[in-house]
């Protein structure tokens, strides 16, 4: 009769593991009100004349608070080229393997507008989501959000990502590098956040005058979820069942 028992006790092992997978947390993060110290500012690439910045302003954002983004270039007296990119991660709270276990999706959105630009040229910079691991940042090629004098309106813009977890999709800024996250089960906690990228130039040896883009982000969130455990099969169920008829009749008895 011991048997038994023990085939009821198997059942539901299998169906409180199964559900505690299901209800793994993962991190739900909105974030529409920003202060500095729930973030970390990153300089990623600093090449040349030209700088990024971002600051927390307290008004006009969607609403309230909102990160401004600068890109300044001072005016060249030659040739010159400038590459700024520029982390900004949420540290107030992290996705934690050891915790919810391996990583299965990721979701983003931002709200974002233009603020102004006296650049010739269009863009006021790109905007990709990004993952602090490590002390190393990660994102997608290709997922970037470039922004135009278009935006420069009282409106936001409101854009959303999502990607599988694939951590070969995620790389970090070195061209060739073959470090990548790591989404297993275990692994170092993740930080969400945003990276902001521009690059300038200037192609004339007689100089070019200097320039200046901003850009608003409001209402960052971001969703990342587990791996889901596979619905047990109806047989399982079954087994859980009969063990659980058995040990009922063994009690009767």
């Amino acid at each position: 009769m011991s048997r038994l028992v023990s085939l009821s006790f198997a059942g539901l092992a299998l169906a409180f593991a199964t559900h505690a997978a299901a209800d793994s947390p993962g991190l739900n993060l909105a974030v529409g009100n920003f202060n500095a110290a729930d973030w970390s500012l990153i300089q990623i690439t600093d090449d040349g004349p030209s700088s990024a910045n971002m600051v927390i302003d307290a008004n006009l954002g969607n609403p309230g608070s909102h990160w401004v983004i600068s890109y300044v270039t001072p005016a060249s007296p030659g040739l010159s080229s400038s590459t700024n990119r520029l982390g900004a991660f949420y540290t107030g709270m992290a996705y934690d393997p050891a915790q919810s276990g391996a990583l299965g999706k990721l979701a983003f959105s931002a709200d974002l507008r233009g603020l102004s630009s006296s650049f010739a040229f269009d863009t006021l910079g790109s905007i990709r989501p990004a993952l602090l691991q490590g002390g190393v940042t990660y994102t997608v090629a290709g997922s970037e959000l470039v922004t135009g004098k278009s935006m420069i309106q009282p409106g936001y813009l409101s854009q959303q990502w999502s990607f599988d977890a694939a951590a070969a999709d995620w790389i970090p800024p070195v061209a060739g590098s073959l470090q990548r996250p790591d989404f297993g089960a275990g692994a170092a906690p993740i930080y969400v956040g945003f990276r902001y990228t521009l690059a300038t130039s200037c192609n004339s040896a007689n100089g070019c005058t200097g320039g200046s883009a901003f850009l608003s982000l409001d209402n960052f969130s971001a969703t990342l979820t587990p791996v889901m455990a596979p619905v047990p099969e109806p047989s399982a169920w079954m087994l859980l069942a009969a063990g659980l008829g058995l040990l009922a009749l063994r009690r009767r008895a």
